[in-house]
């Protein structure tokens, strides 16, 4: 029985310094899943790029060394 049809959804935390897996097999392993939300921990763009077109969601982790810059950009915008 899949996840989705328990109610549950399935989301994972990646963080490819920790991780061996090349974009094709992430990407095959979260749809085997049917994991629906994945937080990265920076932008990895070819991993961005494998999951084009499969309706997964992201959610892209900011660095500690970035939340000044970030803080300014919100700022900015504000």
């Amino acid at each position: 029985m899949a996840a989705g049809e328990w109610g549950l959804s399935i989301r994972i935390n990646y963080m490819q310094i920790a991780e061996k897996l090349s974009s094709p097999s992430w990407v095959s392993l979260v749809q085997l899943m049917q994991v629906s939300k994945v937080k990265l921990y920076d932008v990895y763009h070819n991993i961005l790029s494998a999951f084009l077109g499969t309706g997964a969601e992201f959610v892209i982790g900011i660095g500690n060394e970035n939340m000044s810059m970030m803080v300014h950009l919100v700022t900015a915008w504000a």
